[in-house]
């Protein structure tokens, strides 16, 4: 689809992934230039991991210090201010990423960052349904992100904390959230999100969380490959992580409530990024995989198209309310990053659904936003690990379907050698 938007190249830096590179001044200015030899226009430097410490002086998130054995920051360093400075004068685009709702991570054995440290927060983090009980997400076995409740006020003024300290300190061309969602269809069964969804149905909800949704006998169900097949008439359905779940009365309205918090809280986002720095752009990346992407609270499609909810798996669509599409964010954001994550690169190699490829995903993106804001088309390097020519045809059809590409990650990049092979996508 051709469109008059800005066209940009991009390339993810991860915080942790790239600190072997970026904790010095040098390696950042290494990096940065290779970069835009290369033909990147625009940089997300990642300022905010998964464990909610931050690469900035803070006065409200902790710092992070020291990630594996070895890989330190030196004391004083502040990452973002020193990517700032040097992209200027590379004359590269800049935005600051923040992993939004996510707190915690664990790291060689152990939880750490902000949950970890601040027990009066550990309240914070979202109450999940498995394995027939409800408890702290990070209390199941093979967890690795502690996610806080976005329905919690106190969690949501905390973050949007995050977005106003960034932007009344650096002049950074815009924030991208990531991970602004749920860690999936586990969560949230907090206090938070019963209150709420009471109030969305008008009535108490006696079966907490039954009414929303009941694990299934995995033999209860048999069917297809993926997410959401089930035996007919069986009721049950299986959710991308494996599980089988038996929805309830209010399953559509507590999909629709998740998805109404998180727009919600990306107004405030967009009111905050316009009020603390006029003229930054709020960006936002999500998963191509809108199909099942309901499991994670989140809709990223246009408001303004219904016929979003035809590419929603088909034993979920009916169960979705009518009020659902008046949940997606598209038009509060000025850019869009999709990750188009897939090794199959065209349509015709698509596994199940052409979605499940970087053409098909592009092209479903378009069908669900319309396009309404600038739409960048990722991918995933580490998909096309020793095939340097399959990660450029990738680029190649990112670049042809969206509004330029996004590169994740730059670790990869660096690790692999692989400057000219990428450098030669973006030319052609």
């Amino acid at each position: 689809m051709a469109s008059s938007h800005p066209r940009r190249h991009v390339l993810w830096i991860d915080a942790t992934a790239n600190l072997p590179r970026t904790s010095s001044t040098e390696g950042l200015r290494s990096l940065l230039g290779r970069a835009r030899e290369a033909g990147f226009t625009t940089v997300v430097v990642d300022v905010k991991p998964t464990s909610g410490e931050v690469l900035y002086p803070s006065r409200l998130a902790p710092v992070l210090r020291q990630w594996r054995s070895g890989v330190s920051l030196p004391a004083g360093y502040d990452l973002l201010g020193t990517a700032v400075e040097l992209a200027y004068r590379e004359a590269l685009e800049l935005f600051a990423s923040v992993n939004v709702f996510c707190e915690g991570a664990v790291h060689e054995g152990r939880l750490r960052g902000l949950l970890a440290g601040d027990p009066a927060r550990a309240g914070w983090e979202v109450v999940a349904y498995r394995e027939g009980r409800l408890d702290r997400l990070t209390r199941f076995a093979g967890e690795h992100w502690a996610f806080v409740d976005p329905a919690n006020p106190e969690v949501q003024a905390y973050e949007l904390g995050i977005l106003r300290e960034i932007l009344a300190a650096y002049p950074v061309a815009g924030i991208v959230l990531d991970r602004a969602r749920y860690p999936g269809i586990v969560a949230d069964f907090g206090e938070h999100t019963r209150r709420r969804l009471e109030a969305l149905v008008g009535r108490a909800v006696a079966r907490w969380p039954e009414d929303v949704y009941e694990e299934a006998d995995p033999g209860a169900a048999s069917g297809g490959e993926g997410a959401a097949a089930h035996e007919e008439g069986s009721g049950a359905v299986r959710t991308t992580d494996g599980r089988w779940i038996r929805p309830g009365p209010w399953y559509g309205a507590w999909l629709q409530l998740r998805a109404q918090v998180i727009r919600e809280w990306m107004e405030a986002a967009r009111r905050t990024v316009s009020g603390t720095r006029p003229g930054a752009l709020l960006g936002a990346y999500a998963g191509s995989w809108y199909p099942v992407y309901h499991e994670v609270g989140v809709n990223w499609a246009s408001a303004a198209l219904a016929s979003a909810l035809e590419h929603v798996v088909p034993d979920v669509r009916p169960l979705i309310p009518r009020g659902y599409p008046a949940t997606g964010y598209a038009e509060i954001l000025d850019l869009f990053f999709s990750g188009n994550y897939y090794p199959q690169v065209y349509r015709h190699e698509a596994e199940g659904a052409e979605w499940k490829s970087v053409e098909g995903a592009a092209r479903l993106v378009d069908a669900v936003t319309g396009r309404v804001r600038p739409t960048y088309a990722g991918i995933y390097l580490e998909q096309y690990r020793g095939r340097p020519r399959r990660a450029q045809e990738a680029i190649r059809v990112c670049r042809e379907a969206s509004d330029g590409v996004m590169v994740f990650d730059a670790s990869h990049v660096e690790e692999w050698g692989w400057w000219d092979a990428i450098g030669e996508a973006l030319r052609l």
